[in-house]
């Protein structure tokens, strides 16, 4: 088995058709490159667009889709221990990985066409050291914990292999509303890349009601707060001292996004 990583845009740059955005997304966009694919809360759903864009792109057809979220990098950290990374000269640990990243991602515009290459590196790096017959061991056995948390999804396009994937509840497909039951989907999805995701919390409270003459209402309330503080810029200025030298506009750019 091999894998070659690739960075999203240096693929869908090549895409020549793109789908009209749905509606939620319009303001955003026109059209759904790659890179946008994966907005639909129904995975299965979102691996059709994926796989017409990949198509698009000129990379030929899928059989399948896996996604793996962010989540996995700091636990395989926690549990492989610090990753080196020759090619910028910093290791990753599952404390600072998020922040390294930001950083080299956000900064990056020497090489536009690939942000995520520092990303690249990390899996290139990281494989290395899962192949070891005692690493495999371990993440074998922390696996089934991201799976059970919706951390990893799968999609197949051959029936008989997508049929295995629903059994063991791997698809990500959602759950069809029936009648008379009580069924909430909160979805949140990230448009323009703004990074400040680990930060937020979201709490939610779901009150229904039932009237004498039977009547029902229901009552919704979201609250997200921010965690950003000085402590945090405080961190991200001990890893990189060097990010108040940069020019303006970059160094804007970076704190903005975080």
């Amino acid at each position: 088995l091999s894998a070659e990583p690739k960075d999203v845009y240096t693929v869908d740059w090549q895409q020549f058709e793109r789908k009209p955005a749905p509606d939620g997304l319009q303001p955003y966009m026109k059209g759904l490159a790659l890179r946008d694919t994966n907005y639909n809360p129904d995975f299965y759903q979102a691996s059709q667009d994926i796989n017409w864009a990949y198509g698009e792109s000129r990379q030929g057809s899928l059989d399948g889709v896996i996604a793996i979220d962010q989540s996995i990098a700091p636990a395989l950290l926690k549990i492989l221990g610090p990753i080196y990374l020759p090619e910028f000269d910093v290791t990753l640990t599952d404390q600072n990985y998020f922040t390294i990243l930001q950083y080299y991602i956000e900064t990056n515009k020497d090489d536009p066409e690939t942000p995520k290459r520092i990303l690249l590196a990390f899996i290139k790096e990281a494989l290395q050291k899962v192949a070891t017959p005692d690493n495999i061991l371990k993440v074998t056995q922390f696996a089934p914990q991201m799976i059970a948390e919706k951390h990893v999804q799968v999609a197949m396009f051959d029936p008989e292999l997508e049929a295995i994937v629903k059994k063991y509840s791997l698809d990500g497909t959602l759950q069809a509303p029936e009648a008379k039951l009580d069924y909430l989907h909160i979805n949140a999805i990230n448009v323009g890349g703004n990074k400040g995701d680990r930060l937020l919390s979201r709490d939610y409270e779901h009150t229904t009601t039932i009237a004498n003459d039977g009547s029902v209402s229901i009552n919704l309330k979201g609250t997200w707060t921010n965690h950003w503080s000085d402590k945090e810029a405080d961190q991200i200025r001990a890893l990189f001292p060097q990010i108040d030298k940069l020019p303006r506009q970059i160094r804007e750019n970076f704190w903005h996004v975080i």
